[in-house]
Protein backbone atom coordinates (compact mmCIF):
# COMPACT_ATOMS: atom_id res chain seq x y z
CA UNK A 1 0.00 0.00 0.00
CA UNK A 2 1.16 3.67 -1.30
CA UNK A 3 3.25 5.32 -3.69
CA UNK A 4 6.12 4.02 -5.28
CA UNK A 5 7.32 7.41 -7.15
CA UNK A 6 8.94 5.63 -9.94
CA UNK A 7 8.18 3.74 -13.69
CA UNK A 8 9.26 0.46 -13.32
CA UNK A 9 8.58 0.11 -16.67
CA UNK A 10 11.51 2.38 -17.64
CA UNK A 11 15.04 1.08 -16.00
CA UNK A 12 16.80 4.03 -17.24
CA UNK A 13 16.94 5.88 -13.60
CA UNK A 14 18.69 4.23 -10.82
CA UNK A 15 16.11 4.52 -8.55
CA UNK A 16 13.20 2.79 -11.07
CA UNK A 17 16.17 -0.10 -11.58
CA UNK A 18 16.45 0.11 -7.73
CA UNK A 19 12.28 -0.67 -7.11
CA UNK A 20 12.16 -2.80 -10.44
CA UNK A 21 14.69 -5.21 -8.48
CA UNK A 22 13.06 -5.53 -5.70
CA UNK A 23 9.38 -5.95 -6.76
CA UNK A 24 11.35 -8.89 -8.51
CA UNK A 25 13.15 -10.26 -5.96
CA UNK A 26 9.48 -10.31 -3.95
CA UNK A 27 8.16 -12.03 -7.08
CA UNK A 28 5.46 -9.30 -7.64
CA UNK A 29 4.55 -7.51 -10.76
CA UNK A 30 2.34 -5.01 -12.02
CA UNK A 31 -1.71 -6.23 -12.66
CA UNK A 32 -2.82 -3.30 -14.60
CA UNK A 33 -1.87 -4.52 -17.89
CA UNK A 34 -3.56 -7.98 -17.35
CA UNK A 35 -7.18 -5.92 -17.28
CA UNK A 36 -8.68 -3.62 -19.88
CA UNK A 37 -11.08 -0.46 -18.59
CA UNK A 38 -14.38 -1.15 -20.17
CA UNK A 39 -15.06 2.78 -20.87
CA UNK A 40 -11.94 4.40 -22.01
CA UNK A 41 -9.95 5.74 -19.59
CA UNK A 42 -9.10 9.57 -20.49
CA UNK A 43 -5.65 10.65 -19.19
CA UNK A 44 -6.56 14.75 -19.82
CA UNK A 45 -6.44 14.73 -16.18
CA UNK A 46 -3.09 13.22 -15.38
CA UNK A 47 0.20 15.56 -13.69
CA UNK A 48 2.61 16.54 -16.36
CA UNK A 49 5.15 18.59 -16.42
CA UNK A 50 8.70 19.20 -18.78
CA UNK A 51 12.00 19.03 -17.08
CA UNK A 52 15.27 19.78 -18.71
CA UNK A 53 13.44 18.98 -21.74
CA UNK A 54 11.89 15.35 -20.82
CA UNK A 55 8.64 15.57 -20.35
CA UNK A 56 7.37 13.88 -17.19
CA UNK A 57 4.02 11.81 -17.48
CA UNK A 58 2.00 10.57 -13.91
CA UNK A 59 0.50 6.69 -14.86
CA UNK A 60 -1.53 5.13 -12.36
CA UNK A 61 -0.68 3.81 -9.24
CA UNK A 62 0.93 0.06 -9.27
CA UNK A 63 -1.31 -3.23 -7.95
CA UNK A 64 1.71 -5.26 -7.44
CA UNK A 65 1.03 -9.23 -6.83
CA UNK A 66 2.73 -12.46 -7.71
CA UNK A 67 -0.23 -13.96 -9.22
CA UNK A 68 -2.93 -12.33 -11.38
CA UNK A 69 -5.31 -15.09 -10.74
CA UNK A 70 -6.49 -13.27 -7.58
CA UNK A 71 -8.07 -11.01 -9.15
CA UNK A 72 -11.98 -10.95 -10.62
CA UNK A 73 -11.99 -7.08 -11.48
CA UNK A 74 -9.72 -3.71 -11.33
CA UNK A 75 -10.83 -0.46 -12.17
CA UNK A 76 -9.56 3.30 -12.33
CA UNK A 77 -11.63 5.94 -10.69
CA UNK A 78 -11.69 9.16 -9.94
CA UNK A 79 -13.67 10.12 -6.38
CA UNK A 80 -15.97 13.13 -6.60
CA UNK A 81 -15.31 15.51 -3.50
CA UNK A 82 -11.93 14.62 -2.77
CA UNK A 83 -8.84 16.69 -4.63
CA UNK A 84 -5.57 14.79 -5.11
CA UNK A 85 -2.95 13.58 -7.99
CA UNK A 86 -3.43 10.63 -8.11
CA UNK A 87 -6.68 8.25 -8.92
CA UNK A 88 -8.46 5.75 -6.74
CA UNK A 89 -7.34 1.42 -8.16
CA UNK A 90 -9.84 -0.97 -6.88
CA UNK A 91 -8.85 -4.37 -7.12
CA UNK A 92 -11.33 -7.13 -6.58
Amino acid sequence: RGDLNVHIYHLTKPRNNEVAAVLSTYGLEDMLPHFKQRVPFLHNKTWFQERKGELIRSRCDYILSGDRRKFRTVTIRDPRNFSSDHYMLIAE
